[in-house]
C-alpha cells in the first residue's frame, strides 16, 4: 500500500471519528438540557457512524490446501470409473485422499499452511 492510499485511509478514519465525537457531544448535550441519559442512543451513533471492521481472513489450512492441489486428480479419478460424479462424491474421494497420506506428508502440507 502507498503511502498517500495510507494517508487517505488514515484521513478518512479520522474524518469518521470526528464526526461520531460530534454526534455523541450533541447527544450529550441534548441530554444535560432535559436531564435524560443518553448512554443508548451514543452507542448507536457510534454504530452508525464507524462501520465495523472486517475480521481478517483466516489463512488455508493443510486439508484445505490439499483439496486445492488434489481436486483434479480426484475428478480424473472418478471420470476414469465411467460414471457421473458429483461434487459430494469429489470431496468425498478427497477425503478419502487425504486419510490415506502418510504423518510425514500430512506434515509437508500442515507446515505449507503455516507460511
Amino acid at each position: 500500500m502507498s503511502t498517500t492510499n495510507t494517508n487517505t485511509n488514515t484521513n478518512a478514519n479520522v474524518t469518521r471519528r470526528i464526526e461520531l465525537l460530534e454526534k455523541q457531544v450533541a447527544l450529550l448535550l441534548q441530554a444535560q438540557q432535559h436531564g435524560v441519559s443518553l448512554q443508548n442512543s451514543i452507542k448507536n451513533v457510534a454504530t452508525d457512524v464507524l462501520p465495523p471492521t472486517p475480521k481478517p481472513k483466516r489463512p488455508p489450512t493443510g486439508y484445505v490446501l490439499f483439496c486445492n492441489a488434489m481436486r483434479d486428480d480426484a475428478k480424473s479419478k472418478l471420470a476414469s470409473q465411467g460414471t457421473h460424479f458429483t461434487p459430494q462424491q469429489v470431496m468425498t474421494e478427497l477425503a478419502a485422499m487425504w486419510k490415506s497420506l502418510s504423518h510425514d506428508e500430512l506434515h509437508v502440507w500442515n507446515s505449507n499452511a503455516k507460511l
